[in-house]
């Protein structure tokens, strides 16, 4: 089971923030921070810590995420983003 709201899917998210990992269907994914990985749609097994981290990243898989808006825009999986800001660096 999740503690996410809006998480009918997914299943072993642990999410800790406002909005973090809310509508995501996705599974094994630990975030931590207000909209941290809000809008993952299909990405499984992340790992986001801090606000906005991965916000926009819909389907990134196998990424750690670590700083203010890390990663905030990306699309792709298996990423190590350490930042704070929200440009991506791949």
């Amino acid at each position: 089971k999740n503690n996410i709201k809006n998480n009918d899917t997914g299943s072993s998210n642990i999410a800790i923030g406002s909005f973090a990992g809310r509508n995501t269907d996705a599974s094994g994914n630990v975030i931590i921070g207000d909209l941290a990985l809000e809008q993952n749609a299909s990405g499984n097994n992340n790992v986001a810590i801090g606000n906005g981290v991965a916000n926009q990243s819909y389907n990134a898989s196998g990424s750690i995420f670590i700083g203010n808006q890390a990663g905030y825009n990306e699309a792709n999986g298996n990423r190590l983003y350490i930042e704070n800001s929200s440009a991506n660096q791949n």
